[in-house]
């Protein structure tokens, strides 16, 4: 990455950021990510709007979300948002409206993060994408639970679950029982994903 920004290669840096955000992001190495990201972002040349671009200001919202940099992340994931929607790409638009939900969500504002999940949630159904709806099932979950609304919860978290178990998702099945969980003896917290 360095070498790429050093010699102003945005299409280079860019690709590379592109691929790697994810192992800053797992790894917890949000500051670097982020800073990286940012100058990346920056580059002249990077400000085109193309799915490349998309995906490296996905990285760098993950990044200032996990950083607490709330603004910044729904700036960065609206940017993705809008250019995915220019280029026609619906999987693309439902994943950066989850990840403008979860910024929503991220903040207590139930009723915005509600609405970017269901939006995810329409999308994700219309395009049969099974593991973006139990994703988008879990968050809705989520939110009934921290709402207190445990039936809804339940009901959420058990379809996420149905799904999960189709597609032998063991990791996804495991975060929806941890849900069932928690709606069930409401003392912990069910956990969003993305």
């Amino acid at each position: 990455i360095q070498s790429a920004v050093a010699t102003g290669d945005s299409e280079r840096a860019l690709t590379i950021a592109a691929s790697i955000w994810r192992f800053w992001w797992v790894r917890g190495y949000f500051s670097e990510g982020r800073g990286r990201l940012h100058a990346i972002l920056s580059m002249p040349g990077a400000a085109r709007k193309d799915a490349l671009r998309a995906r490296a200001l996905i990285g760098a919202g993950r990044m200032n979300y996990e950083l607490g940099e709330f603004g910044a992340a729904r700036a960065h994931h609206e940017e993705a948002l809008e250019i995915r929607r220019a280029l026609g790409d619906r999987a693309g638009e439902a994943m950066s409206l989850v990840n403008l939900g979860i910024v929503a969500h991220g903040q207590s504002a139930h009723s915005l993060a509600r609405r970017y999940y269901e939006a995810s949630l329409t999308i994700q159904q219309e395009l049969g994408n099974r593991r973006g709806e139990a994703i988008c099932l879990n968050n809705l979950a989520r939110l009934a639970y921290e709402l207190c609304d445990f039936e809804d919860g339940t009901q959420l978290f058990a379809r996420s679950l149905e799904i999960r178990q189709t597609l032998g998702d063991k990791r996804g099945m495991a975060i929806s029982l941890n849900g069932l969980g928690s709606v069930a003896a409401p003392a912990g917290g069910p956990v969003v994903e993305a």
